[in-house]
């Protein structure tokens, strides 16, 4: 059998060719190896390991991109911006949606859903891009929740907090 011509000259030939059959067996019918009989197992000495290491080598790479020269193009922006620190309203009696979630134990879209069927009042907006609910009203409705109140009385419950917000 021929070595390929892409072949590591360091490795000398007959174990290219003894490494090149194994891996023809190793890829033939069904990938099953034959069977053994008692007395043999299926680990291989070191020897053949190395063998199979070498005839498995790859050639060296390099994974990064060297400019040629005259290259002006620019490094790519990065995809991402570093979150801005949010002010903490908790001070101020209002909470943020991950605030709301450590004491309403629900998912953000389930918030939602309860905003919409009347079962949570819908947030205050702070400005165009921030919005929270009065730690009262999140307070009241979980008092609620917990003391056995059913829908329609939370609901009765929701609509006077949100009157109570207009003056």
């Amino acid at each position: 059998m021929a070595c390929a011509p892409d072949a590591d000259p360091a490795v000398p030939r007959e174990l290219q060719e003894v490494a090149a059959s194994e891996l023809l067996k190793e890829r033939s019918v069904g990938h099953k190896a034959p069977p053994l009989g008692p007395d043999q197992t299926h680990t291989l000495s070191y020897e053949d390991s190395m063998k199979k290491v070498a005839s498995h080598a790859l050639p060296a790479r390099s994974i990064h991109r060297t400019p040629a020269a005259g290259d002006t193009r620019r490094s790519p922006a990065p995809r991402y911006q570093p979150r801005r620190r949010r002010r903490d309203t908790t001070d101020a009696g209002m909470l943020r949606m991950p605030d709301v979630r450590r004491q309403y134990p629900r998912s953000r879209s389930t918030i939602y859903a309860d905003i919409r069927s009347g079962t949570f009042t819908p947030p205050v907006s702070l400005g165009p891009r921030c919005s929270a609910w009065p730690a009262r009203e999140v307070d009241e409705i979980l008092a609620a929740r917990e003391a056995g109140a059913s829908d329609r009385q939370i609901r009765q419950l929701v609509a006077r907090l949100i009157a109570e917000r207009r003056p």
